[in-house]
C-alpha cells in the first residue's frame, strides 16, 4: 500500500520506491513489516514480489465507503453535504481493474527481473488532492458545488504524492482507466 510513505517530507515532491518509508497507522506498520519479512524470504524457490497499491476505487458488489472517491461520490450523489477536512493533502487513485491487471503482470514476468522489489502500482498524473478529487466528482455528476464545504479538523497525518515509473518501465504497467 502506498500508506505505507505516511507524511511526505516535501508537500511539492514526490515519493517513490526508494523514498524512506513512514508508517503511520497500525495498517500501514503490518504493510512495512510485512515487506520485510518477505524480502528476507527470498530464495531461489522463493520469489515475493510487492506491490504498492494507491488507494482503489471502482465498482463491487459491496464497496467500502470508508475510501475517499466511494465516500465523496456516494454523498454527493445522494446530494448530501459533504465536509472535507484537509483538502490540500495528496493521495493517488487508481481502478481496481487496473490494480488487477498489476497482480497479472507481476505474476507474468521473469523472476529474476523483479524478486524482492517493490513497485508502486498506479499512475503519476493520477495523484490528487481531495479538494481536487471532490471536483473532479462534481464535474462527472453535474452536482451543485454548495454541497461541499472545507473543515478544519485536526491534521491528517497522510499526505503522499506517489511517482509509479518504475512499474511502467518494468512491467510497461499503465492504467486504462482514470
Amino acid at each position: 500500500t502506498c500508506s505505507n510513505y505516511g507524511k511526505m517530507p516535501d508537500p511539492e515532491g514526490y515519493v517513490d520506491e526508494e523514498s524512506p518509508l513512514n508508517p503511520i497507522s497500525l495498517y500501514a506498520e503490518t504493510k512495512v513489516g510485512f515487506e520485510q519479512y518477505l524480502r528476507e524470504a527470498l530464495s531461489p524457490e522463493f520469489c515475493p514480489v510487492i506491490l504498492r497499491f494507491a488507494t482503489a476505487h471502482g465498482l463491487s458488489p459491496r464497496p467500502r465507503f470508508d475510501l475517499t472517491v466511494n465516500e465523496f461520490t456516494r454523498d454527493l450523489t445522494m446530494g448530501r453535504k459533504l465536509e472535507i477536512y484537509g483538502e490540500q493533502f495528496w493521495r493517488p487513485y487508481c481502478h481496481v481493474a487496473d490494480l488487477a491487471h498489476a497482480c497479472r503482470l507481476a505474476l507474468e514476468l521473469k523472476s529474476d527481473r523483479i524478486a524482492g522489489g517493490a513497485f508502486n502500482v498506479g499512475a503519476t498524473d493520477q495523484n490528487y488532492t481531495k479538494k481536487m478529487l471532490a471536483e473532479n466528482i462534481l464535474r462527472e455528476l453535474g452536482t451543485d458545488a454548495e454541497l461541499i464545504s472545507y473543515v478544519q479538523r485536526g491534521n491528517d497525518p497522510r499526505d503522499y504524492r506517489v511517482n509509479f515509473n518504475k512499474i511502467k518501465t518494468t512491467f510497461g504497467f499503465t492504467i486504462s482507466r482514470t
